[in-house]
């Protein structure tokens, strides 16, 4: 799954049932950092090149919360990355690479 960034701003988890890979990405490959920043002020923060989103927000942005089978496929995945540090200690935001198209 990705989280997909428009050039409005409009955040869209794309992909919501791919467990197997998490990032996020620009509609429009021209969008300056300052500008996905912007749009994911409310639920990530950026850190050395990373952001750290927010595990909730991401549910949230799904539509699919309260869906118990994709519920487990989502904490699932959530849970794999801990061991590589992409889970921060308190369990509530998960580390998202920005991709280049």
């Amino acid at each position: 799954m990705f989280i997909s960034i428009g050039r409005d701003a409009k955040l869209t988890l794309c992909d919501a049932d791919d467990f197997k890979r998490l990032h996020v990405e620009a509609a429009d490959s021209d969008m300056a950092l300052a500008e996905i920043k912007g749009a994911l002020a409310t639920i990530a923060s950026f850190d050395d090149g990373n952001f750290w989103v927010g595990v909730a927000a991401l549910k949230a942005l799904s539509g699919r919360a309260g869906d118990p089978g994709w519920e487990r496929g989502f904490d699932s995945m959530i849970l794999s990355v801990q061991k590589f540090g992409w889970l921060s200690p308190d369990g509530k935001k998960v580390r998202c690479h920005l991709k280049s198209k």
